[in-house]
Parts: C-alpha cells; sequence; structure tokens
C-alpha cells in the first residue's frame, strides 16, 4: 500500500495582509500567485483543488494553467470562519478574547465564528473524499493545520509549531481507509474517565484533558450508559425487595442522581425551543440559551420523570433486570449518530463532538447492541428510535446541539422501557 501524495501550498500574500482573513474574500498579489506557482512547480500532480475564496482561486487558476491541469474549486479547504472578527487586524479585537481564542479555539471560537473542530471535520471529510491520486490543494493556513491534526494527530498547540508563511507547502503521503493519526487513547481509559465526569456525578480522578480528548470521550458514552443502567438496576432490585412501587422510586431516583439531571434539562430546553420553533431562528436560539424554565420544560420533565417511573415499575414487576441495566447504555449510542448526520444547531457544546466519532465506532457499539439484544432483543428498536427522533430535530429545531443529545437520550430511554414492557407482554 503505498498511499499518494498530497500538498498542502497555503494562498499567496493579499492585498491588505495583516487581517484575520476567514470567510473575507481579498485579492492576492501579483508576487504572492507568483510564489505559489514556483512552489507547484515539478510537483507531479494529476489534481488541482482550490477554495472558493479569491486569495486561493487565482493561485490555483495559475498554477493550472501553467501545468495544464484543471482546477476543482472546493469550500471546504477554507479557512476558519473569524465571525465577528473576520476581516479586522488583531489590534481591533479584545486583547484577551484573541488571547483566549488562540489558546483553545475550540472552548473560545471567534463571536458568532466557527470552532476548531468544525474546521477539522469540514477538513477531514474533504481529504476523506480525495482521489487516490497526486494531488495539490491551494489553501489557507488553518485549514492546513487542520489536515495535520487530522492525518497526523498533531494536537492544537503542537500545530503552531509549524511555521506556514504565505505560499507555505506541506507534503503528506495519504494512505486511503487508513487511519494516520496515532492512537492517541481513542478507546483509553482517559476517554472513559471523561465520558463519565462529563455524563454523571460519580467520583472519578481528575485529570487534565484537550478540547480534542473531551469531544473524543463521545466514544465512550455507551459504556457509561452500561454503568448507569447497572446502578439503575441495582437501585430497583433493592427497593423491590420491599415492592415494586419502592424498587421503581428508588430507580428513579437513582437514575436521576447519577445523571445529575443533564438530560432532563436537554429535554426541558427543547421543549420550550420547540414551543419558539414556529418564530424565527434567533428566538429559537435564544429560548435555548435561556436558563429559566418555561412551561413547556416544566410539563415535558414532569411527563418523563411519570412515565419512567411507571415503566420501572411494571418492568421490575416482570423482574427485567437485564433491560433495565441495558437500556441506558442502547440510548447513549444515540448521540454518536446524532453527531454525524445532523448540522450542528449553533457553535455549541454539541458541535464539539461532530468530528471524533469514527465509522469504527459506530462497528464496535454496534456489535455490542446487537449482542445486548440477546438478553433484550426490544433493544433492536434501538436504531429506529435514533431516526425518528434525528429526523424531528432536523424537521423542527433545524439541527443537533448539547440539549438536543441530552433530549434524545431521555426520550430513547422512555421508548426502550416502553418496548421491552410490550415486548414482555406479547411474549
Amino acid at each position: 500500500m503505498t498511499g499518494f501524495a498530497l500538498h498542502l501550498l497555503r494562498h499567496g500574500a493579499p492585498e491588505t495582509p495583516g487581517l484575520l482573513m476567514g470567510r473575507t474574500d481579498g485579492a492576492p498579489t501579483a508576487d504572492g500567485i507568483a510564489a505559489c506557482v514556483a512552489q507547484a512547480e515539478d510537483l507531479g500532480v494529476e489534481r488541482l483543488i482550490a477554495t472558493d475564496l479569491r486569495r486561493s482561486c487565482a493561485a490555483g487558476e495559475a498554477i493550472g494553467t501553467a501545468a495544464g491541469i484543471p482546477l476543482a474549486i472546493d469550500p471546504r479547504w477554507r479557512e476558519l470562519d473569524f465571525g465577528a472578527w473576520d476581516g479586522k487586524p488583531a489590534s481591533a479585537i479584545d486583547r484577551d478574547a484573541l488571547g483566549r481564542f488562540w489558546d483553545d479555539p475550540d472552548t473560545n471560537p471567534p463571536p458568532g465564528g466557527e470552532r476548531w473542530s468544525a474546521l477539522v471535520a469540514r477538513v477531514s471529510a474533504a481529504i476523506a473524499d480525495l482521489a487516490p491520486v497526486p494531488t495539490l490543494v491551494v489553501t489557507h493556513g488553518g485549514a492546513m493545520r487542520a489536515a495535520l491534526h487530522h492525518l497526523c494527530g498533531f494536537d492544537q498547540r503542537q500545530l503552531w509549531a509549524f511555521d506556514l508563511p504565505y505560499a507555505a507547502r506541506l507534503s503528506l503521503r495519504v494512505w486511503p481507509g487508513a487511519d494516520q493519526r496515532p492512537d492517541r487513547g481513542a478507546l483509553s481509559m482517559k476517554g472513559l474517565v471523561v465520558a463519565i465526569q462529563f455524563l454523571t456525578r460519580l467520583r472519578t480522578p481528575r485529570i487534565a484533558v484537550s478540547s480534542d480528548e473531551f469531544a473524543a470521550s463521545m466514544r465512550w458514552f455507551p459504556a457509561v450508559g452500561l454503568i448507569v443502567g447497572a446502578i439503575v438496576a441495582a437501585g430497583g432490585w433493592a427497593g423491590a425487595r420491599v415492592d415494586p412501587w419502592t424498587g421503581a422510586l428508588c430507580a428513579l431516583i437513582l437514575w436521576v442522581a447519577v445523571t445529575g439531571a443533564l438530560h432532563l434539562d436537554g429535554l426541558g430546553d427543547i421543549a420550550d425551543a420547540s414551543g419558539a420553533a414556529h418564530k424565527d431562528r434567533e428566538r429559537l436560539l435564544a429560548v435555548l440559551g435561556d436558563p429559566h424554565v418555561g412551561s413547556f420544560a416544566v410539563v415535558a420533565i414532569a411527563l418523563q420523570l411519570i412515565a419512567k417511573l411507571v415503566l420501572l415499575h411494571a418492568l421490575l414487576d416482570r423482574q427485567m433486570f437485564a433491560a433495565i441495566t441495558l437500556i441506558p447504555f442502547a440510548a447513549r449510542i444515540g448521540p454518536l449518530v446524532w453527531s454525524r448526520a445532523l448540522p450542528d444547531l449553533h457553535a455549541g457544546l454539541g458541535s464539539r463532538f461532530r468530528g471524533a466519532v469514527r465509522p469504527v465506532d459506530f462497528v464496535i457499539w454496534g456489535l455490542a447492541l446487537v449482542a445486548a439484544a440477546w438478553a433484550s432483543p426490544s433493544l433492536l428498536i434501538a436504531p429506529l428510535t435514533f431516526l425518528l427522533w434525528g429526523g424531528w430535530l432536523l424537521r423542527k429545531i433545524g439541527g443537533i446541539s448539547g440539549d438536543g443529545h441530552g433530549a434524545g437520550i431521555e426520550i430513547a430511554e422512555s421508548l426502550l422501557l416502553a418496548a421491552a414492557l410490550l415486548l414482555a407482554h406479547l411474549a
């Protein structure tokens, strides 16, 4: 397996240097174009790509003319969108805010701008779509660093060690279908600890993680669900020694306590937002960001708790402890699906997970779900619940967010509890 050469060339100097130029479309200088043409000589590429911004495509057109290669345009190789900062000099931007952005561009994106993880996601998708032939991409500094992160595994701080002036060129080799990044504990115990810390209130060792490592912890969400399920089932079993209603109450209290009502909060926010969905997008996002609880949220959370209490009682009465244990596991496969299938509603917490989920994660947890179905066959409807919730979010809300993930987990858990009870009744 020889792979293919991928050359990444930063555009030449623009006519207005010194600005944060993301989506801002500035023309390159003649010298900048000439420098790019010189860098592309004798590379022997068969495919030439540029972005739709002039400082990139002007150099791409000149290179294509000189080499006799047609130019393809792919906007996914664009620079990071700097939002409200776009087109401004650094001196015109709040120093503290800019410093926080450079320290962690995913946690602290520009106002109204793009997160680092979103840039990595679109550049990774562009790389995945490349034909296995020698390729030159005339792109931007941020996109080049995103490609290095995707292909080589460098974290954000390491990427700044690369000096990428105008007309700088990086030459890499890509093996199609292979994950070239070092395995930085994608399925390591560190990822599990981070996922436990995020999804539960269980005590775990304090560890320092990067933004990328936090995003990668999503791969462990189903495993955390199994831990939650075991605790809930154990509480239900202990309480059921008195009677099934006591067991159901114990299980429900533990369910809420161990998760810190995190997903219930998302359910309430989505319920309130759905009431505002008939208005404009700004109003919908404002409702999602409002910390106050509206009437829709109160009703949705109350109905959810009642539904779980009744369903837990019925399952405990039938001693269906395996189903109770496995349902939180199955429900937490949903966020992996929604992160990849749905557009981001906004640049919030949920958007950071998009580039972290890989095809192999779906294979692993898909096989685990099939294996779990031997103990609780009703789990096989889990993919249908993910599809239904994703479709509703896309139609009603417009995309996925952290609240959408939390609400989806709650809805999936209730539907799976009901499916387990229905199957037992029919049997």
